[in-house]
């Protein structure tokens, strides 16, 4: 991850790997899972996606990785023991869709993207904040465990999807 670009948009932080060229190209935004690799820059290390001709930007979910309270998981497991759909999964979800449309006009402006349709990808509850953003469901394979990041979800990549 030599190339990587690492900065925050609209206050959330990101990992970006540009594409070979490193020039203008179309954009694909993922986020990450809760469990390992629970962090935009692991979550880009773990899955690079090296042969997709796109700038690869790895967001990083509310209350993980650089944004976790204290550098520990206790606030975590605080919300996840009081109410674990609504205080815990639908906070991380809604926060993470909450988010996204002024990260992404900042990724915009700091990355040569274009203003076209990107592509969205997300690891177990990272792909629920995905699903708020679009007009129809992602294309790009639903990553669920590591060990799907492994054996090749990926090549069931398809098209860019358009989003709101």
């Amino acid at each position: 991850m030599d190339s990587a670009i690492t900065g925050t948009a609209a206050g959330v932080p990101f990992t970006a790997l540009p594409p070979a060229d490193s020039g203008p190209a179309p954009l694909v935004v993922a986020w990450h899972m809760l469990d390992a690799p629970a962090s935009d820059a692991a979550f880009a290390a773990a899955l690079p996606m090296r042969e997709v001709p796109a700038w690869r930007v790895y967001l990083g979910m509310p209350m993980c990785g650089a944004r976790m309270v204290d550098g520990r998981m206790d606030a975590i497991m605080a919300l996840a023991q009081q109410d674990p759909l609504m205080s815990y999964l639908h906070a991380f979800v809604t926060q993470a869709a909450a988010e996204f449309p002024a990260a992404l006009k900042e990724l915009r402006q700091q990355l040569p993207v274009g203003d076209g349709p990107i592509g969205v990808l997300g690891g177990s509850l990272g792909c629920a904040g995905n699903l708020h953003q679009c007009d129809v469901l992602p294309v790009l394979s639903h990553i669920s465990s590591y060990s799907d990041l492994r054996s090749g979800v990926l090549s069931k990549c398809g098209e860019f999807v358009t989003c709101r």
